[in-house]
């Protein structure tokens, strides 16, 4: 298993780039399916769940190509069976794919989606509102069997405002016959950045208020090029960065998108954190780094995103004073706790959704386990400012996240390599 191992210590200078986000990428990778004609997509990260969906798609019967030079997916869809393979439990967006197979063909056969491990993420809504639009599921243990004739409109209230449940049920009602109105959505910008490229195509949706959207189901969709928005969560995992390495130079993030996570940028600002934010970029000059611990919540967006949870925590290792970080939207989200700690740390889990921070705390160089994907990206910052050398072991669920993370971070200094360990 590939590990990456850093020698901590080391300034950092220069220019972090910020690509497509994963999580809008996921749904409008498996939207292209809706299409009748040719899609192409920019600004598309090298992931391997990228690599994964696409290869899903292929199993159905679409043509993809991954320009990675350009950063350009093209999909020219053909839906040939309705049937995923067992590689598809590999991925959580893999859910995804039932909208399009149901929207276009009646019917799908799916393998129950896997993921990362950080607690129960229910389907119940999603298949709750697609009984709503006229799918009917059979019982099976392993796969997701669902069949259904023209999918109807509906008006439907999420009992959670989930962003895979409100991704999967705008995809299948941008073709259902007639206005679907669904309540109690999610918010974030990938929601919007999908709902844009399904708009693209074709399709006529809307926010009718603050928390619903509107769609009007069309005949077909046709194709479009799209740019995928800027990832929010690798900003706010670089700007971490370079709150804690930034030398005299400073770190520039460039090409992305701020406003989307103000209410992180925010918590850092509180903390001490000096930045030069303009709009599609972030300069963190060198800090003095009189930093003090901030109490923070995650939330549904606009509050503070659970995906940036694991690196502003091991932020406040560096921070004077006792902080609280509380997590509403996981109940597994702490499996970084015990590496921080075996680090030097001193966080102490008072719950699954309440952690105790106490700092400023010197951090030594460990072998530690990538757990999840989020908490992989924290346990290499640490690795950046610790003592001596930190492993990170089991890297693969930072691949799933993160483009080549020690490249980009080596190219500004840091001292991070790929290797096995014995």
């Amino acid at each position: 298993m590939t590990n990456i191992i850093i020698n901590g210590g080391k300034t950092l200078e220069g220019t972090l780039p910020i690509f497509g986000a994963k999580n809008a990428c996921l749904p409008i990778i498996c939207a292209t399916a809706l299409a009748e004609e040719k899609v192409t997509l920019s600004n598309i990260p090298d992931l391997s769940d990228i690599e994964l969906l696409l290869g899903l798609l292929e199993e159905i019967g679409c043509q993809t190509s991954f320009c990675k030079e350009k950063r350009e997916v093209e999909v020219t869809p053909n839906i040939a069976k309705t049937e995923l393979s067992q590689k598809a439990n590999k991925m959580r967006a893999s859910i995804l794919m039932l909208a399009p197979l149901l929207a276009r063909k009646g019917s799908a056969k799916i393998p129950y989606p896997g993921g990362c491990s950080i607690g129960g993420r229910p389907i119940d809504i999603t298949l709750d509102g697609l009984r709503a639009l006229g799918v009917s599921f059979e019982d099976s243990d392993d796969y997701l069997i669902a069949s259904a004739g023209k999918l109807k409109a509906c008006e439907f209230t999420l009992k959670f405002p989930s962003v895979g449940a409100t991704e999967a049920l705008i995809m299948a009602a941008s073709l259902a016959e007639g206005t679907t109105v669904f309540h109690n959505v999610a918010r974030e910008p990938e929601i919007t950045d999908t709902m844009d490229f399904l708009n693209a195509l074709g399709a006529d949706m809307f926010f009718s208020d603050d928390n619903s959207i509107t769609i009007n189901g069309a005949e077909k969709l046709a194709g479009c090029q799209h740019r995928v928005i800027p990832d929010r969560i690798i900003t706010g995992t670089y700007a971490v960065i370079g709150a804690l390495c930034a030398g005299e130079k400073g770190i520039l993030i460039e090409n992305c998108q701020p406003k989307h996570l103000q209410t992180e940028l925010n918590v850092l600002q509180q903390a001490g954190v000096k930045m030069d934010i303009k709009e599609n970029s972030i300069f963190i000059p060198q800090q003095d780094k009189n930093y003090v611990g901030v109490d923070f919540e995650t939330s549904v967006y606009n509050g503070f995103a659970t995906d940036l949870q694991a690196p502003i925590m091991m932020f406040l290792t560096q921070c004077d004073g006792e902080a609280h970080v509380t997590e509403n939207i996981y109940e597994n989200r702490f499996m970084h706790v015990p590496h921080l700690n075996n680090m030097g740390a001193k966080i102490t889990p008072v719950s699954h959704h309440l952690a105790v921070v106490k700092g400023k705390t010197d951090l030594v160089g460990a072998k530690v386990e990538s757990t999840d994907l989020r908490g992989s990206a924290a346990l290499v910052i640490a690795g950046l400012i610790a003592e001596g050398q930190t492993i990170v072991e089991k890297v693969q669920h930072l691949d799933r996240g993160y483009e080549t993370l020690d490249k980009f971070l080596a190219n500004i200094g840091a001292d991070i390599k790929r290797g096995t360990v014995l």
